[in-house]
């Protein structure tokens, strides 16, 4: 697996409301839930320069 496909399990503490709300959301949408928080932190990463490409 090349360094850019390498993937990382990790643990979140979540609100549990909002986690299962957001889960049956992207079920329904057909969206990969961990490539979304992916994006997010992409995003965020993007913002304060600090995203390696």
């Amino acid at each position: 697996m090349n360094e850019e496909n390498k993937k990382k399990n990790v643990t979140l503490h979540l609100n549990s409301e909002s986690y299962e709300a957001y889960a049956d959301y992207c079920k329904k949408e057909g969206i990969v839930l961990s490539r979304q928080i992916e994006k997010f932190i992409e995003k965020e990463l993007e913002k304060n320069g600090t995203l390696k490409k």
